[in-house]
């Protein structure tokens, strides 16, 4: 650097040199600013909107730019700004500058390279007569915008999926609301989940689950045009905003998904299939707020979880009362269970043969003080989302346990007494201990006990095989209930220590007029005794029935042509008296 110093007057005309520019500067100015890591430059800025070519710059300056000092000295503040800042926003940056005498702000230059590196600019103005004198310090901040922009990707992008996270895709859906209100638009909230995610990451574990919704996020954001925010909101659920809510534009598109996700998942060389279930809500008739449309939305998608999964459904105030409804059911099941408001009911089962009684299975029953009784098909699917099955469950078992010990006193032997299972019970930790402390407490002998489980639990095999195993090394039967319906399997009935199955009443109740019930039921009961199982046929109403079922070889009978379910004294005056 010169040894010289700026002085006040001098020529004014565009790249002129002069007196004013340069006068003798002391040796401890040059050290520090070719010893200075912040880049500096000095230039002039003429009042007609026109600047010089800079005067000096030290060496940190020609590092960060990548021109040397004679190369700088012949350009301009525009020069590195050139291809990234228009010439209109240079000339307003000017007009801001040179009313003040200290301005800092964030600004891009571009290097030799054409690399555009983020600087954070201190501009001192010195008025020079009809001109300034500019004093520039340029400091480089990419690394700090390196941090920035990696916090700003945390705080608002899935580090899994790379999509829009929760608070992004709520502050992108607030203000895609309020362009609504002034385009009279209809924008819609579609909410996704997957129907059995969690068993990929039961079996494969949580590191190849996220894989899978690395993958699926990426298949999903293909089934959307640009226009559509595609947002992962949890686990195993994604959001979508339209930017307009016609119906069959949502239709086409989550057409579009389903075909997409029919193609597997490939997870450790074998294939995983994923289905999708979708709930919609569009302003402003389902909400008009973000919270409110993702609500509902999330609600649709519960209602298509519920219907069978793999569906798509549309909110609806009938939709919201039935959630309603569901949720004071749940309220009223957690105050039944204080006031033991539930009571059994039981129903006998007779041999196919003699007719004689050979057990009875106790069923549920919600004595509610408001509605009367109230049958389980009315309030167990409530339970079990609720977290309260287990509770009622062993309430039902103790109650049975308790009531059975009372007719064996008044003469009953050699019986089963048959009680139904959920899924979500065997998977209780202490499942067992609370079947040991129930039959102990009562003197129940547990080969007297028959557990009835649904074919649901084929879907959940590993978890509950061994509850299953130690039931039957207890003594007690474990039945497959309404077979035939669900997802029927013979190695099932292979791997588990099942020792009968009972045929569903929907096949039962067609035998004589459907020849493919008829079929059917002759395929369970012969498939059945060739495994070593007895055969329980559900819901027998009528003589005809019976005497069918009989001829297919039913070991044993259940339905009303024998008797309804019975309060406990009815029972024990019709069959143990």
């Amino acid at each position: 650097m010169d040894n010289t110093v700026w002085a006040q007057g001098g020529p004014t005309q565009p790249g002129a040199r002069g007196p004013a520019d340069t006068v003798v500067a002391d040796d401890l100015l040059r050290q520090l600013l070719d010893k200075a890591e912040d880049a500096y430059f000095i230039f002039r800025a003429y009042k007609n909107g026109r600047v010089s070519p800079f005067l000096e710059a030290n060496p940190a300056a020609c590092r960060t730019t990548g021109y040397s000092r004679e190369e700088l000295l012949t350009m301009t503040f525009h020069d590195l700004a050139k291809g990234y800042t228009s010439a209109q926003q240079l000339r307003k940056l000017q007009e801001n500058v040179l009313h003040q005498p200290y301005t800092t702000m964030e600004w891009v230059h571009v290097n030799r390279g054409g690399e555009l590196l983020p600087v954070e600019l201190s501009i001192r103005v010195v008025p020079d007569g009809y001109d300034y004198v500019i004093f520039m310090t340029a400091r480089d901040i990419s690394k700090r915008k390196e941090l920035e922009n990696a916090l700003h990707a945390m705080a608002y992008f899935d580090d899994k999926t790379g999509l829009p996270n929760r608070r992004r895709f709520t502050e992108l859906l607030t203000e895609r609301l309020k362009q609504a209100g002034l385009t009279n638009s209809s924008p819609a909230v579609v909410f996704i989940v997957f129907d059995n995610f969690k068993q990929v990451n039961n079996v494969f574990g949580y590191n190849i689950g996220d894989e899978v919704v690395t993958t699926a996020g990426r298949r999903i954001r293909s089934c959307f045009p640009p226009n559509c925010t595609v947002s992962r909101w949890g686990d195993d659920e994604f959001l979508v905003l339209l930017p307009d809510g016609d119906y069959a534009l949502q239709r086409e598109l989550l057409v579009r998904m389903q075909t997409v996700f029919a193609q597997p998942f490939v997870v450790e060389e074998q294939q995983v299939f994923l289905t999708l279930s979708a709930g919609i809500a569009v302003y402003p008739a389902d909400g008009c707020t973000p919270e409110a449309l993702v609500q509902n939305a999330g609600t649709a998608v519960a209602a298509a979880k519920r219907r069978g999964k793999s569906g798509v459904v549309r909110y609806t105030e009938a939709l919201h009362q039935r959630v309603t409804e569901r949720l004071q059911l749940a309220s009223d099941l957690r105050r039944a269970i204080m006031a033991d408001e539930f009571c059994v009911y039981f129903q006998p089962e007779v041999c196919g043969e003699s007719g004689n009684l050979v057990g009875m299975e106790a069923l549920v029953r919600w004595q509610h003080p408001q509605r009367g009784l109230v049958y389980p098909d009315n309030f167990i699917a409530v339970a079990e989302d609720a977290g309260l099955i287990s509770h009622i469950g062993e309430n039902v078992f103790y109650q049975s346990c308790t009531q059975a010990r009372m007719w064996e006193q008044r003469g009953l032997k050699d019986y089963r007494m048959a009680v139904n299972l959920s899924v979500l019970q065997l998977q209780q930790p202490d499942f067992l201990k609370v079947i040991d402390r129930i039959v102990t407490e009562t003197r129940m002998n547990p080969r007297y006990c028959q557990f009835e489980i649904t074919e649901s639990v084929f879907m959940h095999v590993e978890a509950v095989q061994d509850i299953l195993t130690g039931l039957q090394e207890m003594g007690s039967t474990i039945a497959i209930d309404d077979f035939g319906t669900g997802f029927s399997s013979l190695s099932y009935l292979r791997k588990l220590p099942i020792q009968m199955v009972k045929v569903d009443r929907s096949f039962v109740r067609n035998i004589l007029t459907s020849k493919n019930d008829w079929v059917i039921i002759k395929a369970i009961v012969d498939l059945a005794h060739q495994l070593g199982l007895q055969v329980v046929a559900e819901g027998v109403e009528t003589q005809e029935q019976e005497q069918s079922l009989r001829d297919l070889g039913c070991d044993f009978m259940q339905g009303y042509l024998y008797s309804r379910p019975l309060a406990s004294g009815d029972f024990e005056k019709r069959f143990i008296i």
